[in-house]
């Protein structure tokens, strides 16, 4: 196993449910807009992560 490999899938799941919630909310009308760049710079860095493992 990768060194770090854990953390990053565990990073990955937690940003794939916030961003379900995130969805949930705006789908429900209780959020006009969402910015997601935050939430794409994170999966972005972890894939030049994994990346990196290669």
């Amino acid at each position: 196993m990768y060194e770090g490999l854990k953390q990053h899938t565990y990073q990955l799941s937690k940003l794939g449910s916030n961003l379900n919630q995130v969805l949930i909310l705006a789908h429900q009308g209780k959020l006009a807009t969402i910015d997601i760049m935050p939430i794409k710079k994170e999966i972005y860095d972890i894939w030049q992560l994994l990346n990196k493992l290669k």
